[in-house]
């Protein structure tokens, strides 16, 4: 949904301009200090996550086609590179990996050192935490598919 992408770009707008915009000089009588933003922004939560790290090749979607990258759906428990319809690299293939939450975590902080040959490109901004969150929300949509709010990009 193109409308999905907008709100993000948005939001992302709102917190730059937000968090960089702080208190300014006055300009009367030079000198003073600039004091830094009084509260830190909240942290994202695993949609928000999701949307900005992963929706750029990925879609979460009971049933639904691939993009970039395979249809993330469902992917808790699955052997790696065993979604049908999907090309995986030969290197993933030959992986012996079922996507677990550590399996997870471990190919979202070095998807190249966990698998050498894998033809997913992808340099982590994710903190371990953030990451967390994103997997945290793969396992919840795929246990309420109702909740998935942004389907298809």
């Amino acid at each position: 949904m193109k409308h999905k992408t907008g709100s993000i770009m948005i939001l992302l707008a709102t917190l730059l301009v937000t968090a960089c915009a702080g208190p300014t000089n006055s300009g009367s009588g030079g000198g003073e200090q600039l004091s830094a933003v009084s509260s830190p922004l909240p942290p994202l939560g695993g949609e928000a996550l999701f949307q900005l790290a992963c929706a750029g090749c990925h879609r979460i979607e009971a049933g639904g086609a691939h993009d970039v990258g395979p249809n993330l759906y469902g992917i808790i428990g699955q052997q790696a590179a065993s979604q049908p319809g999907y090309p995986y690299s030969a290197a993933l293939q030959a992986a012996d990996i079922h996507w677990d939450r550590s399996a997870l975590a471990a190919w979202v902080a070095a998807t190249e050192i966990m698998v050498p040959g894998t033809t997913m490109t992808y340099a982590n901004i994710l903190s371990g935490t953030e990451a967390a969150r994103v997997i945290d929300y793969l396992v919840e949509a795929a246990d309420n598919p109702g909740t998935v709010k942004f389907p298809v990009r």
